[in-house]
């Protein structure tokens, strides 16, 4: 069972709904974690995809680092 399945199931069980999950490897040493999905966010239901997330992923190019290096995820 993956994370993300583990951790809808765990909502579920609490009568919660998990509209975005994160998205990556949780072993990353990366963790990027925002402040809550935004509409093309809970579209998708994948962290950091529109605007903002756009931005950042923009700046950490310049150092080097892609989404594939962190986990992402909301509060």
């Amino acid at each position: 069972m993956t994370f993300q399945n583990e951790l809808s199931i765990r909502a579920q069980s609490c009568g919660l709904k998990v509209e975005c999950g994160g998205d990556g490897d949780v072993r990353a040493k990366i963790v990027i974690v925002s402040e809550r999905p935004g509409h093309n966010e809970v579209r998708m239901r994948m962290p950091l995809v529109g605007q903002s997330g756009q931005l950042l992923w923009a700046c950490l190019r310049k150092f080097g680092l892609s989404r594939s290096d962190c986990y992402v995820t909301n509060v």
